[in-house]
């Protein structure tokens, strides 16, 4: 008889632990269920950015936008700041191809901002280099420089080399529509030199018509020719230099050939 009290007092604990464990599994089960509807919110958002995405790419852009004014309305009533700047960029995108260049920028501009707040990098860049066209649409090309030049800073200090090719040929462009031919040569061979060291074949053809679209422009044909040549195809990956360029090919002379080439690249 005399053990039934503490018999008691460890029921009494036991239960008393058991309720303290019922209440925390609670607790953390509530929690659990708010993170999986917060999650699966934020993956409707993202997938509702990829739909418009989807729908870009396929020039349907009433529904791209419609599906990125979804993406924007969810993550702003979650305050999801990367689906924000996802959405906010799809929309720039659109609002570009529409040739809304102002409202383009105006939206990239705040997917740069969001990007910027959550620490994203590459997104950041991302849209300061899109910010970038705009401005090229616009007629801007000192704050497109601008835009792009700060776009390279930020992807160079994510160390990745493969990143930046696209950015250094864009800073290409602008210093060849400033027709500073030189700044742009160098701009275009890094990015050429970038897209051969990480095997991005594809983009050859466009970096060598660059550069020798450049060389066209400082009057060094030879040069020229041996970048044209390469564009199409012709001898890509081997050091060619003016004097291969200058041989006699099936009875078409350098200057012949040199002349009729660069008809293109020419007014």
């Amino acid at each position: 008889m005399k053990l039934l009290p503490s018999i008691t007092l460890t029921f009494l604990l036991i239960f008393s632990t058991a309720e303290r464990g019922w209440a925390q599994t609670k607790s953390t089960t509530d929690s659990l269920h708010k993170v999986a509807r917060e999650r699966k919110y934020t993956l409707q958002a993202l997938a509702l950015c990829d739909l418009a995405l989807d729908f870009r790419n396929k020039a349907e852009l009433d529904s791209a936008f419609y599906y990125g004014q979804q993406a924007l309305a969810v993550s702003q009533k979650l305050k999801y700041t990367h689906g924000q700047a996802l959405a906010f960029y799809q929309l720039g995108i659109i609002a570009s191809i529409r040739a809304n260049y102002v409202d383009a920028l105006q939206m990239l501009s705040q997917s740069a901002d969001l990007y910027k707040a959550g620490g994203e990098k590459k997104g950041y860049a991302s849209a300061l280099s899109a910010m970038g066209g705009q401005k090229i649409m616009l007629g801007d090309l000192t704050g497109a420089l601008d835009y792009y030049l700060k776009s390279l800073k930020i992807k160079e200090e994510l160390g990745d080399s493969s990143i930046l090719a696209s950015t250094i040929a864009n800073i290409g462009g602008v210093y060849s529509e400033m027709q500073n031919y030189k700044e742009g040569l160098r701009y275009y061979q890094q990015s050429l030199g970038l897209n051969r060291k990480h095997g991005k074949i594809k983009n050859l053809p466009t970096d060598y018509y660059n550069v020798a679209n450049m060389y066209s422009n400082m009057k060094n044909d030879s040069m020229a020719m041996i970048n044209v040549r390469r564009s199409d195809g012709q001898e890509i990956g081997q050091p060619l230099n003016s004097a291969e360029c200058c041989a006699p090919d099936a009875g078409v002379t350098c200057e012949s050939e040199v002349n009729s080439r660069l008809s293109f690249l020419r007014p």
